[in-house]
């Protein structure tokens, strides 16, 4: 069981090229619900990078009769995305990939933030000084 969201990143392997695709990934992207970027492609693979409170078999169990109606999907992995600081890509900082992996934790721990706790407030104390003279 998982308290609060994290970034799953679901790689799809595809039958056929990319630009051939879009209606599947499309309608993959709109059955997720959730926040959703793509991070990385190439000819015949495109990963999304997913912020959710769900597990990933959760999130694999939910998705698996959408991706299965896809003709254009061969097949899919879907696993916790690395923390930002786990990876780099072929331009280090600036790969899309990393980028969009940073971005999905950095929009999951803001989810996590506790949003109805007050918040620390600085107190001031004043001292009076004692009169050595009494």
């Amino acid at each position: 069981m998982i308290c609060g969201f994290q970034a799953v990143l679901l790689i799809l392997s595809l039958k056929y090229e990319l630009e051939h695709c879009g209606r599947d990934l499309a309608t993959i992207q709109n059955a997720l619900e959730r926040w959703c970027m793509r991070g990385m492609h190439g000819k015949r693979m495109v990963a999304m990078i997913i912020v959710t409170e769900e597990s990933v078999a959760e999130l694999g169990a939910r998705l698996r009769p959408v991706i299965g109606r896809a003709d254009s999907i061969e097949s899919f992995w879907a696993f916790l995305a690395p923390k930002p600081d786990d990876v780099f890509g072929e331009h280090g900082n600036f790969d899309p990939a990393v980028h969009r992996i940073r971005e999905a934790w950095v929009e999951a721990w803001k989810r996590n933030k506790p949003q109805h706790v007050r918040k620390p407030q600085m107190r001031h104390a004043s001292f009076k000084q004692r009169d050595e003279d009494r």
